[in-house]
């Protein structure tokens, strides 16, 4: 049988390729993005650091950059509906680590389940935080503040924020090269 013939086997084999390279092009971009998101983040849930929660309440993520010697993360506190009480990270020199409370930690990890740990914390605006360390908000408050953490690796995109046994998962973004005039 000559393969270059219709009906020969190498016809058939870059036909059948061709279809299937067909189909995988037409699927839309966003659906990848995300099934690609949601592999990440549930191999991100397998780390033995991460918990089994979902998210950490009147916690968001605004924004995580991967500076030269550091990775800040964001954070907003925020009432809704009622008062809120959220503990901040404070550092204790007894411990020397950052602790949330006597005993919870804040920390990044990235899919390979490495970790990073908080370094400091920053002010947002100039507010001063609460020396106790509890943001008090009422109904309709917020508070932001930046968590430094020790700097990720260059390839890490997409991470996860454990906070207090908590997790929230984030993508990284790199910071915009400076445009000389």
């Amino acid at each position: 049988m000559d393969v270059w013939k219709p009906g020969g086997n190498l016809l058939l084999i870059v036909a059948a390729s061709l279809s299937l390279l067909a189909g995988r092009c037409s699927k839309d971009p966003e659906s990848v993005r995300v099934a690609a998101m949601q592999e990440t983040v549930s191999g991100l849930a397998k780390c033995k650091q991460a918990s089994d929660g979902d998210g950490v309440p009147q916690l968001a993520i605004v924004s995580v950059t991967n500076a030269p010697n550091e990775t800040a993360v964001r954070v907003v506190i925020y009432a809704t509906d009622s008062p809120v009480e959220f503990q901040l990270p404070a550092y204790r020199l007894s411990a020397g680590r950052w602790l949330i409370g006597e005993k919870d930690r804040a920390f990044l990890l990235d899919e390979k389940c490495r970790e990073y740990r908080l370094r400091d914390r920053r002010s947002v605006n100039g507010k001063d935080f609460p020396p106790d360390g509890i943001v008090r908000l009422n109904p309709g408050q917020s508070f932001e503040t930046i968590f430094s953490f020790h700097r990720v690796k260059e390839e890490v995109r997409i991470g996860m924020l454990v906070y207090a046994g908590k997790s929230l998962p984030f993508i990284i973004s790199q910071p915009q090269p400076s445009q000389e005039k």
